[in-house]
């Protein structure tokens, strides 16, 4: 592998005990007909990432052939040959020139996955080929061709009984173009994504991809117009993880997406660009004397950039909201949002480890003292978020929480505007930069922080780095000294 090799023998290798043959990443256009003549017990076969034209005729010899591997070969676009490869259970041709996958492939009846992902040129599944794969478990499938969704004859797999993975990309306009049909639902493991492929082909195998491993349904849809039709909405409504990129009209999660639906499966949120988002959460009166449920409670996750309509996440009643599972927040480019938690909400996150917020212009306090303001207007009637909320609110303890990141934000005044005590039993890093208005105020109440250690004061240096010293309740009010 990797060896730039550019060309091969014209006559067969006698190797007749080989099982691993591996040649990926290499500069092969051509392989000789014959070569494969003489390695008849070859299992694992790894051409990959070459150059490769056309598959050579001595490939059907290999008849024990358990994993082939033909990914990355752009200009391969013919496949036939491989449905005399009956043992064959893993077939990959991720990013090859396939524009169909034709009748024979419906022959390898031992695969248990089939990875097409990628092959912007493919238009066509043959009918049946997907149906008679009677022991395929996983399918990765990938077309920039958007009117060819319904060719794709994704609704065969309801007639596979071991089927359990479908991972499916393909142009951002398809999504409105999605077969009806309610099988997906019930898919132990999907990955689909609606993109504009050209724009966007190098996320493909982004972070969203490798950061949201452990999810096992994931649904992503970039430069794409709300309302979505029925297919997609039951998508959301049993996806653990949801990635929205430029989507036009879309005002919230909720009752945008979900209606009244339940959310109890949805483990990570992810919102970029999408101008119209005011918040996550808008609801009504009537809305929330119908809600049961604890909103997000499920949540570990969630990450906002570059929404610039948002000015708070919650414009509702903050009794239906519970982040008790969020560990992770990310929050940039949010020009227009004050505040991230209210205190009811701030007491209930019990397992957040990580708070990075960084470019949101407008933001005067990450968490307000008391649960007042509970809308946009509310808000925007208070001129700096310090709220009265008595002597004594109850205290908070963030018993994971061990970063905290703030950077660039002009107009933060504090961290927490209300009374109470905050513990950070496992603090070990906070990082100020930038955050002029924020001088000598970290909170009006006493923070606890047991294991912070070389902090300076809070001035007007535009950067502070410290991490927690042991032992130390502060008094937060005037003069920080950490």
């Amino acid at each position: 592998m990797n060896n730039r090799i550019r060309k091969l023998p014209d006559h067969q290798l006698h190797f007749p005990h080989l099982d691993t043959f591996l040649i990926r990443s290499n500069h092969l256009s051509v392989i000789p007909d014959d070569f494969f003549g003489g390695m008849k017990e070859v299992k694992v076969l790894d051409m990959s990432l070459n150059d490769i034209i056309s598959l050579p005729k001595s490939l059907k010899l290999l008849t024990k052939l358990i994993t082939l591997d033909l990914s990355g070969n752009e200009s391969l676009d013919e496949i036939s040959i491989l449905g005399e490869l009956k043992d064959l259970e893993i077939l990959k041709v991720r990013g090859t020139g396939i524009k169909v996958i034709p009748k024979e492939i419906g022959q390898l009846i031992k695969l248990r996955l089939l990875d097409a992902g990628e092959c912007y040129d493919l238009s066509d599944v043959t009918p049946g080929v997907i149906s008679k794969l009677t022991w395929l478990e996983e399918l990765y499938i990938g077309t920039d061709e958007e009117n060819a969704v319904s060719r794709l004859c994704l609704m065969e797999i309801r007639k596979l009984k071991f089927f359990r993975a479908l991972h499916f990309s393909t142009n951002s306009n398809a999504c409105h173009l999605f077969p009806e049909g309610t099988y997906f639902e019930k898919l132990q493991e999907f990955f689909f994504q609606f993109i504009d492929i050209d724009t966007e082909r190098f996320l493909l195998q982004s972070d969203f991809d490798r950061s949201k491993s452990h999810l096992e349904r994931r649904l992503r849809i970039a430069r794409s117009k709300f309302p979505f039709k029925m297919p997609i909405k039951k998508l959301f409504q049993v996806s653990d993880g949801i990635e929205l990129d430029y989507i036009q009209g879309l005002d919230n999660i909720i009752p945008d997406l979900y209606g009244e639906s339940t959310i109890d499966k949805l483990k990570a949120i992810e919102l970029y660009s999408s101008e119209n988002v005011s918040c996550l959460v808008k609801t009504t009166i009537e809305d929330e004397d119908a809600t049961k449920e604890k909103l997000f409670s499920q949540v570990e996750q969630i990450r906002l950039h570059d929404l610039k309509n948002l000015k708070l996440l919650f414009d509702c009643s903050f009794h239906y909201i519970s982040l008790r599972n969020l560990q992770d927040i990310t929050i940039s480019s949010c020009s227009s949002l004050l505040t991230v938690f209210p205190l009811s909400v701030a007491q209930g996150l019990y397992n957040l480890r990580r708070i990075h917020i960084w470019d949101c212009s407008s933001l005067v306090v990450v968490i307000s003292g008391g649960d007042e303001q509970t809308t946009v207007s509310d808000i925007e009637q208070t001129e700096d978020i310090e709220i009265e909320v008595g002597i004594h609110d109850a205290n908070i303890e963030f018993r994971w929480l061990a970063r905290i990141d703030l950077t660039n934000l002009p107009q933060l005044k504090s961290f927490y505007s209300g009374d109470s005590t905050i513990k950070y039993p496992s603090l070990k890093f906070i990082q100020v930069k930038n955050c002029p208005s924020m001088k000598s105020t970290w909170g009006h109440g006493v923070d606890d922080m047991l294991n912070v250690d070389d902090t300076p004061n809070l001035d007007d240096t535009p950067n502070h780095n410290f991490t927690p010293k042991e032992g130390e309740l502060l008094p937060i009010e005037g003069e920080l000294l950490l």
